[in-house]
């Protein structure tokens, strides 16, 4: 290293930008006058990452005596990166510390805003390009009907060039609405249309998964690429597209989350490990040979043309496309193979940090703060060469990271299992005051309940219980065989632990799956008991989690081995209140009818059906009414006993619910847990349910093949109701009251007095009719429709309104069935408005709100004329 070398020092400017080269006196002389503080960072040859100047305060010290020297400007942040900090500080995004460039000010208290724009050319081409190709696909369709109805060919020319001018026309109107904001505790991306715009908002506090994308040619040649942030509640990441100097912007981003509260030090490395050699291997032969097969069907069906085309022309162009596609394949699997090798999967002390991708690289790291859980995976094919797949669930359903073909995949299980329980360990940052003007009322949670000596098992399902209920298919012999023989395979792979910290269910058959929940990450607690589980003595425990959208479930495990006090204790949910406030039903015939009256028109259908029959056929048909009146009857003696049985419990720390005849569920779960409320009354009166919904979500179809699961997977979130509450709407203020901490779960508690309402506003009509107008013409028959349908849409949309109050937000819609959402302020993860072509029409927009544990938007504000204003004071009081 050169003297000159050893001389040239980087400092960090207060606008984030990186000033240098300079001198060790030039960089004294700036400290001597404040330019320079002791957080400012610094760089210099020969050390492996930027430190604040305070580290080297000696040699500022004995440099002290040179002549102050005047800084050079600074130099753009677009120059490499590479010239100033070598090129390992930015090349591993295993330790993405040495990334950072984006520097904060002296004062540690905030770092200045940022406003970044993608770069121009980078962002509108691909978009051109899509367009042209839509364009010209649009084209050649209008041709190939022209010709074939025998008209001139020409106006597919117009098609093209219209097609192309407005592609141009959008991507620049898209690029110029496209825009970020990096703040000190929010992310904020604006985008938009030619006749769209659309604001989203991401609490920095709530941040899961940041992701570092570098797409190779742009990256190579214009130093652009892709920063993705994603939160535990936003359904889809905000992605800043096509940015300069993309490393930056990750650590700018990285070193905000470390003053919202996350540690990201990576002190301890306590896991390290890439794919094996042989799971790439594998993993590239399957890929291999699977195309290869495609390619022999395609392969025949060019050999079945040429030898019905009989030209060698045909033969010589079908040869080569189909050598040029042989080669891509190859090309392709080597390049997966150097991909799969570049991967590289660590877990430190406070943080899961990854690197893939070969061409375009992928760097992304996962806070410990907000893991929930991980899951191992291992296939027959796996097992034969050790081989695991690991899962990583953030807080947030769909958010799931898998690392793949491991040999210590047990290992970076352990290592993820660790991160979770010192996550647990660490103390939580002081939540942060709301503005004196903007003060509500906010719950402070009572001190838990200690959990006392740790209860912990190794459970089994009982065969008993398993096993007898098939007998009853014993008269279809093949199915019972085959239910006997899926179920005895179950009873002997398949085993529950209850942790000290978590619980975890293991299956070992031809595959391996171990999934693992820590009681922390745990929402809520299902026990469900029928007449098979008390004639055997066993009952089954589900656990909903915040980051994985299938539940672990302890299906028919012996009661007398599971002390479930203990277990629900564990899990947060302490030992009942002694004196709850509880909800009981009020069951009545007349609002048991009022509760069915949506069925009338089904039961006005059936009736038609019988009378035609009957006159067509035979009178004695007639009885057949006697088979919907016995259904009829027999609901409501159902409806009756269900509602003597349920309950509904707000104890101290969590809310409880319990339904069911025979069969008996027990729902559990914590107020901090607690998301949404949705209350629906029976027309008439103030009688109706009541609905809970709880963070998470779980798999709503788990009988698909697992190689469709992921496109057929469909999510509901954790949910569980009661019915026939005498006062539905009182019962839904009081939940909403004891989740902000103005009403206290005792017998008599009551709904505190309202609040302030800080704005109601109406949904426009305008949109709702001109959509039916369109629909109804593009789906011919609903046209004849019209005249029932338009009053009614005019009369439901008037009937809804959106109302901002000073602890909640609610929405209210409904005709016949009054239903009413509300949302505590608290909860708010995220937040979004937009404006479509119809909402810009009319002149109102669109709030769309999120909360954490949900891949869907939990809250939306449609089609109203204040929603900006809405946006904005939700905005404000979710602070």
């Amino acid at each position: 290293m050169s003297a000159r070398e050893q001389q040239a020092w980087f400092y960090g400017s207060k606008n984030g930008e990186r000033v240098g080269p300079v001198t060790i006196e030039d960089l004294s002389a700036l400290a001597s006058r404040g330019e320079v503080g002791p957080q400012t960072l610094v760089w210099s040859h020969g050390y492996p990452d930027w430190v604040p100047a305070e580290q080297i305060a000696d040699q500022l010290m004995a440099a002290r005596a040179a002549a102050p020297v005047v800084a050079p400007p600074p130099v753009p942040v677009a120059a490499p990166l590479a010239e100033a900090a070598s090129a390992a500080t930015l090349t591993n995004a295993v330790e993405p510390v040495r990334e950072s460039v984006a520097f904060d000010e002296p004062a540690p208290s905030s770092m200045p805003a940022l406003e970044l724009k993608p770069r121009k050319g980078s962002f509108v081409a691909p978009r051109i390009m899509v367009g042209t190709m839509i364009s010209l696909l649009l084209a050649v369709v209008t041709v190939v009907i022209l010709i074939g109805s025998e008209n001139p060919p020409w106006p597919g020319l117009a098609v093209f060039i219209v097609g192309c001018i407005v592609s141009v026309i959008a991507s620049l109107a898209a690029y110029r609405k496209e825009r970020y904001e990096l703040h000190d505790s929010r992310v904020i991306c604006h985008r938009g249309g030619l006749a769209s715009d659309q604001t989203t908002e991401l609490e920095i506090r709530n941040i899961t998964h940041v992701k570092l994308k570098l797409p190779w040619l742009r990256y190579k040649f214009y130093g652009v690429g892709n920063v993705i942030v994603e939160t535990a509640g936003n359904s889809h990441p905000v992605v800043m597209r096509a940015i300069a100097e993309p490393e930056a912007i990750y650590a700018g981003v990285r070193e905000r989350m470390k003053r919202n509260g996350y540690d990201l030090t990576q002190q301890q490395l306590f896991f390290e490990d890439k794919p094996a050699i042989i799971g790439v291997i594998v993993e590239c032969l399957g890929m291999f040979f699977g195309t290869i097969l495609g390619l022999v069907y395609v392969g025949l069906m060019i050999s079945g043309a040429s030898q019905a085309a009989k030209s060698p022309e045909f033969d010589a162009i079908a040869l080569g496309l189909l050598g040029f596609v042989v080669l891509g394949l190859l090309a392709f699997v080597i390049v997966r193979f150097l991909d799969f090798r570049r991967r590289t999967y660590r877990v430190f002390n406070d943080m899961v940090v990854y690197d893939e991708g070969f061409l375009t690289r992928h760097n992304a790291f996962i806070p410990y703060e907000n893991i929930a859980d991980a899951t191992t995976n291992c296939t027959f094919i796996d097992r034969l060469f050790g081989l695991y797949d690991v899962q990583v669930s953030c807080q947030g359903s769909s958010k799931d990271i898998k690392f793949r073909r491991l040999r210590q995949g047990a290992a970076l299980s352990a290592a993820i299992d660790q991160l979770v329980v010192l996550a647990r360990e660490k103390k939580k940052p002081a939540a942060k005051q709301a503005l004196a003007s903007h003060a509500r009322p906010r719950r402070s949670e009572p001190e838990a309940v200690p959990a006392g000596e740790a209860m912990v098992a190794e459970l089994g399902m009982h065969a008993g219980r398993a096993l007898v209920p098939l007998l009853l298919l014993i008269p279809l012999v093949p199915l019972w065989l085959a239910a006997m023989i899926q179920t005895g395979i179950k009873l002997m792979s398949t085993q529950y632990s209850v942790r000290p910290g978590s619980v975890r269910h293991a299956y070992r058959f031809l595959t391996l799956t171990d999934r693992e929940f820590a009681y922390d990450k745990i929402t809520g607690v299902v026990v469900k008991q029928n007449l098979w589980d008390r004639m055997f003595g066993t009952l089954t425990i589900k656990f909903w989690s915040i980051g994985s959208g299938l539940p672990i479930e302890f299906a028919h495990v012996s009661a007398s081995q599971l002390d479930v006090t203990a277990l629900l204790r564990q899990a947060g949910i302490p030992t009942p209140s002694a004196e709850p406030c509880e909800v009981l039903a009020s069951f009545g015939l007349f609002t048991w009818l009022r509760a069915q009256i949506k069925f009338i028109p089904l039961l006005l259908v059936i009736s038609a059906i019988i009378v035609f029959v009957a006159m067509e056929i035979d009178p004695v048909l007639y009885y057949l009414f006697a088979l919907p009146v016995l259904l009829f009857a027999g609901a409501g003696i159902y409806s009756k006993l269900a509602a003597s049985r349920q309950r509904l419990r707000f104890h101290d720390h969590h809310v409880e619910a319990e339904t069911g005849i025979i069969a008996k569920r027990f729902y559990m779960a914590r107020y901090s847990n607690l998301k949404r409320t949705v209350t629906t009354r029976y027309p008439g009166g103030e009688q109706g349910t009541f609905q809970i919904f709880v963070a998470g979500e779980e798999e709503y179809q788990q009988s698909v093949p697992e190689r469709y699961k992921k496109a057929q997977k469909v999510m509901r979130p954790c949910s569980f109701s009661t019915s026939y509450l005498a006062n539905v709407r009182e019962t839904a203020l009081l939940l909403d009251d004891i989740l902000c901490g103005r009403v206290d779960p005792v017998p008599e508690a009551t709904p505190a007095e309202p609040l302030e309402v800080l704005l109601e506003a109406p949904r426009s009509v305008a949109n709702a009719v001109l959509k039916l107008v369109l629909l109804s013409i593009l789906l011919v028959p609903f046209i004849v429709l019209l005249p029932i349908t338009l009053p009614f849409t005019i009369v439901q949309t008037k009937r809804w309104r959106y109302r901002i109050e000073a602890t909640r937000i609610v929405s209210s819609w409904g005709v016949l069935y009054r239903r009413e959402s509300s949302i505590i302020l608290d909860r708010v993860d995220s937040i979004q408005q937009s404006q479509g072509p119809v909402n810009k029409m009319f002149k109102n927009g669109n709030v769309t709100i999120m909360t954490a544990g949900s891949s869907k938007p939990e809250f939306k504000i449609i089609d109203s004329p204040a929603y900006l204003e809405l946006y904005r004071i939700i905005r404000e009081r979710s602070e």
